[in-house]
């Protein structure tokens, strides 16, 4: 090993003065991998903190989730090599972070409020319908021993005529078949109301644990793909992508549902990065155009969405992409073009936007370079 400097800082550092130290020092080929991956996220710090500079410290570049966890584990062990510009950006993606929270913290608390005030007036609700059941009762019971005594002067006053009595009697017999009757009405009104709200119940379980299962497909189809990608898992990556390319065939969205359709059509994307990482051009193609097919779809039927819209200008660059690695020069310009038209619609329509600007110079800039690959220096 030989002693050199580093950076502008003149702080030591060894380099290694031959491969066979790496081989055979265990600990040492260990230390330099941590080292390299701690590089790598410097320089993912570096970039993404001058971008944010370079688009006047737009939020949607701050770090969040994840990647923002990863930023200060590694911050606290390497303050001193970080400059003020990457200090800055990752303390305003901790105070974005900390807004965010403070915001959701607060809609809990009128969420709280809300459901005290709806509790108190279904408590009040309750408290009046019981005051009115008992009156109610109470004039049930003494229209009933008002019957009771007519009754019993009725039947002293006819005693002697048997005709009355028979006919007496055929009423409380009907009158008790009635009682049978609306007992058993009674009954069959309980249990279908039983068997309303175990119906409920099971529909209100079914959408939970859809739910549930959804947030855990979004987990793993943004925060734990990021993470994996970051680190360059391809195999896990593509295992997690083909589990959830089989929960959105297991289940189809829904007629009308198009945020549902959306999440199956960014799967289709990320199988195509996949693919591409791995260099398997074609097949990467196939699915990028599979992902394009549906964005298209979704962008005729909701053309104001200009979330939808980038989604398909991200599309199509991706197909450029990779007919451009192909050496299809034509199909990758026409590609692009057509991603490009659609950024300088939302560009058009909101100029003060930063990210359709940074958009609109990526498109500018893939262009660009198919035309001078193929000469075109105008």
């Amino acid at each position: 090993m030989r002693k050199s400097s580093r950076r502008a800082a003149d702080s030591a550092r060894l380099d290694v003065s031959h491969e066979a130290l790496i081989r055979c020092w265990p600990r040492l080929r260990r230390w330099l991998d941590e080292d390299r991956a701690g590089l790598r996220l410097h320089r993912q710090i570096t970039e993404t903190a001058e971008e944010w500079n370079r688009t006047n410290q737009d939020d949607d570049l701050l770090y969040r989730g994840a990647k923002l966890i990863h930023a200060q584990e590694w911050r606290e062990r390497h303050e001193v090599e970080l400059n003020p510009l990457e200090r800055e950006f990752l303390s305003a993606s901790i105070a974005l972070k900390e807004r965010l929270e403070q915001r959701e913290m607060e809609q809990q608390q009128r969420e709280l409020q809300a459901a005290k005030k709806l509790a108190a007036a279904e408590r009040r609700r309750a408290e009046e319908q019981t005051r009115a059941t008992r009156r109610a009762l109470l004039f049930a019971t003494a229209a009933l021993v008002v019957a009771l005594i007519a009754a019993y002067a009725w039947s002293v006053a006819f005693a002697a005529r048997s005709e009355a009595d028979r006919q007496r009697r055929d009423a409380l017999a009907q009158k008790a078949e009635a009682e049978r009757q609306r007992g058993e009405a009674e009954k069959q009104q309980a249990a279908a109301e039983t068997a309303r709200t175990s119906a409920q119940q099971s529909r209100n379980k079914a959408v939970a644990a859809k739910k549930d299962a959804d947030e855990l497909i979004n987990f793993m189809q943004y925060d734990l793909s990021d993470t994996l990608g970051t680190v360059g898992r391809l195999d896990m990556m593509d295992a997690i992508n083909a589990r959830i390319r089989k929960y959105h065939e297991d289940h189809s969205p829904e007629a009308g549902h198009l945020d549902a359709l959306r999440e199956q059509t960014v799967s289709l994307g990320q199988q195509g990065d996949i693919l591409r990482d791995e260099g398997k051009l074609e097949p990467a193609l196939k699915s990028y155009r599979d992902s394009l097919a549906i964005f298209e779809e979704l962008a005729k039927r909701d053309p104001g969405n200009a979330g939808w819209q980038r989604d398909l200008s991200v599309s199509y660059n991706k197909v450029g992409d990779v007919q451009s690695a192909q050496g299809d020069l034509a199909g990758a310009l026409k590609s692009y073009r057509d991603s490009l038209a659609i950024r300088e619609k939302l560009a058009k329509q909101d100029p003060g936007n930063a990210g359709w600007q940074r958009d609109l110079s990526v498109s500018y800039n893939k262009v660009g370079k198919v035309e001078r690959a193929q000469g075109d220096l105008d």
